[in-house]
């Protein structure tokens, strides 16, 4: 069975890049992650930073455009989702109940490096191209932290940020973070219901169902940690928070926390940024924002691709 998520994930992605093709869109798995490219190809280097135990493999097989990553490519932009540490060895953190021993020794500062080589590639692929960081939950958190330092033009935060103070956070001992939805017998149930419905005709939410066994089982706690206490080991938080000076668009969902001084907004007003947006995602879960597919949903999709189709190149001087 658990060998079972891995092998659907290689099936999940060669379905999903054929359901692509007509969309003008080449999908691609690369050491760096997974990439996505408009065969137009005129648009600006976008770095994907999933969530917490996210691995970036593609699962919007029934409706493509359901996964931003395609909805952006598919305007004519270059997209690279960044295969963090945690993420790095497909398959391996579902090899049994016992997660993988180095995962514990992967900080924050591991993180960024990994987002910094990816955005170092995407940059050379597109010479002189805008780029744009589009982080997920934590991934949000880690693209507040990185963007001044890969020269990021511009960010898109998908409801995560820093908490307002330093010191806030649980000093969790476990060494590892177990993703509740990744249980052996969650997998089981997932699996039996994806088996029913092979066609996508079904009731049965099939895209859903693909991007949470998309993610790992295990992820390492000490970045959790550490940027709960907002106190990342030898990060200025603040000085790379006031270092970026370009456009945010900051997304947050319904529920999670007050839309008041919703943590993406407090975030991106601790920076220099030369225009902030909000797009609030009424009626939309934390886990909508990465895979819903309602009209509100679509309406997510399409501000973010409105705001990214107004990126220009940030002055920035030395």
């Amino acid at each position: 069975m658990i060998g079972e998520v891995a092998a659907r994930r290689h099936q999940w992605h060669d379905e999903v890049a054929a359901a692509l093709g007509p969309l003008g869109v080449v999908a691609a798995t690369e050491p760096a992650g997974v990439r996505l490219r408009s065969r137009a190809g005129t648009g600006l280097a976008i770095v994907d930073i999933p969530g917490r135990w996210g691995t970036g493999c593609l699962w919007a097989r029934d409706a493509p455009r359901r996964d931003l990553r395609a909805r952006l490519a598919e305007s004519g932009h270059d997209v690279l989702t960044v295969r963090l540490r945690p993420a790095a060895r497909d398959g391996a953190a579902d090899e049994g109940d016992e997660p993988d021993p180095a995962l514990a020794a992967v900080r924050t500062r591991d993180l960024l490096d990994d987002i910094s080589a990816a955005a170092a590639l995407a940059r050379d692929r597109l010479r002189g191209a805008p780029l744009v960081l589009c982080g997920y939950s934590i991934g949000a958190s880690l693209a507040f932290l990185a963007a001044a330092r890969v020269g990021a033009d511009a960010l898109v935060v998908l409801d995560g940020g820093l908490p307002a103070v330093a010191g806030f956070g649980r000093g969790d001992e476990a060494p590892h973070v177990e993703n509740p939805g990744r249980h052996p017998r969650s997998d089981r149930q997932a699996l039996r219901a994806l088996r029913s419905d092979p066609d996508g005709t079904a009731a049965i939410d099939g895209d859903r169902v693909r991007w949470r066994l998309g993610h790992n089982r295990w992820w390492p706690a000490a970045p959790v940690d550490e940027i709960r206490r907002r106190s990342p080991a030898g990060l200025a938080v603040n000085e790379r928070l006031r270092a970026f000076t370009g456009a945010i668009l900051c997304v947050a969902a319904t529920g999670r926390e007050p839309l008041e001084g919703h943590r993406t907004v407090r975030t991106a007003e601790q920076t220099r940024a030369t225009r902030i947006e909000l797009h609030h995602a009424e009626g939309l879960s934390h886990e909508d924002v990465a895979c819903g597919d309602d009209p509100a949903a679509r309406a997510l999709a399409g501000a973010v691709a409105d705001f990214v189709a107004t990126v220009r190149p940030a002055r920035k001087g030395l």
